[in-house]
């Protein structure tokens, strides 16, 4: 996600410079490209590439992959997309949907088990 939110930080910043120097309000519509965009980032690096290759940039990095709990394959982008936000929904409503993986025989967070996925080394 930190490279999701680099969009958003630059526009922040951006928007910040313009909006105290003109007062035109275009700050906002700097803002508003900057979430999009950030979205779009997010949506393509958690949906599609962790969806197709099993692996965001971040899972890249610590060497780890999200794929089906019974096939062990990548889950497609269709369930990466739906893994993302069910994520952001159960993480939203409690943290708890991140600490479960801590205690669970399989450890799997509670968005892992409601698409049946895993997150496994590689």
């Amino acid at each position: 996600m930190l490279v999701a939110a680099l969009p958003s930080v630059v526009a922040l910043l951006v928007a910040g410079g313009t909006s105290s120097l003109d007062g035109d309000g275009s700050g906002a519509g700097i803002l508003l490209v900057g979430y999009l965009v950030t979205i779009l980032v997010a949506a393509l690096n958690l949906g599609w590439r962790q969806g197709t290759t099993g692996q965001s940039i971040g899972k890249g990095v610590v060497d780890i992959a999200v794929v089906g709990a019974d096939d062990g394959q990548p889950i497609g982008v269709g369930l990466g997309v739906a893994r993302w936000l069910v994520a952001g929904f159960l993480g939203g409503l409690c943290l708890l949907d991140y600490l479960w993986p801590l205690w669970d025989e399989r450890n799997r967070a509670w968005h892992d088990m409601v698409l049946d996925t895993s997150v496994v080394r590689t």
